[in-house]
């Protein structure tokens, strides 16, 4: 390569002193053949791992697809079984009330009837119950009999008898019925069943 300088000669001779860095040039010479091809050859390259990173990006978009395909599907079948879940508790739920209520029932029952039993083991001759009334754990009790000495005698079996305690006497009143003398009388006691 051929420098010219056109600079006067006074100025070129000071100006190169002046600066004092030596001059550096690249020559980088490619034949146009060469320079052609080793373009083409750059931007093949670049093509080429441009298709192959869009291949593998293509290849894991594909493989994600699949993953979410199948987890929808598993996610499909676990809300199934959650369903399924759900309703076998509220199933459960409804038939342990259920268990509940008619344990209730068969030990009201199985009280009642001990109630009722054990009250008439206590009833003396020619005393009858006009009502029986329970209240909680206190039974309530009316009657009739022609003898203060009968009222007596079922109070002392109540008191006797290991299903109630504490008997009270309310009122016994005399009255008149069908020309006969009979006592009214009203009681309470507390049942220990």
């Amino acid at each position: 390569m051929i420098d010219i300088n056109l600079l006067p000669q006074e100025i070129r001779k000071t100006r190169k002193k002046d600066i004092g860095m030596p001059k550096v040039s690249f020559n980088l010479k490619l034949p146009i053949k060469g320079g052609i091809f080793l373009v083409v050859g750059v931007f093949i390259i670049a093509i080429g791992i441009l298709i192959a990173f869009t291949f593998k990006q293509q290849a894991t978009i594909n493989k994600l697809k699949t993953e979410i395909a199948t987890m929808e599907t598993e996610l499909r079948i676990l809300d199934e079984v959650v369903n399924l879940v759900n309703d076998f508790k509220a199933k459960q739920r409804d038939l342990q009330h259920k268990i509940s209520v008619v344990e209730q029932l068969n030990t009201g029952r199985l009280r009642e009837a001990k109630i009722a039993d054990n009250l008439a083991d206590c009833l003396p001759d020619y005393m009858w119950l006009t009502s029986v009334r329970q209240k909680g754990n206190t039974l309530e009790i009316n009657g009739i009999t022609f003898s203060i000495i009968i009222v007596s005698d079922f109070i002392d079996n109540l008191e006797k008898n290991r299903y109630f305690n504490t008997v009270n006497l309310k009122v016994i009143e005399k009255k008149r019925l069908l020309e006969r003398d009979i006592k009214e009388f009203k009681l309470s006691c507390s049942i220990a069943i």
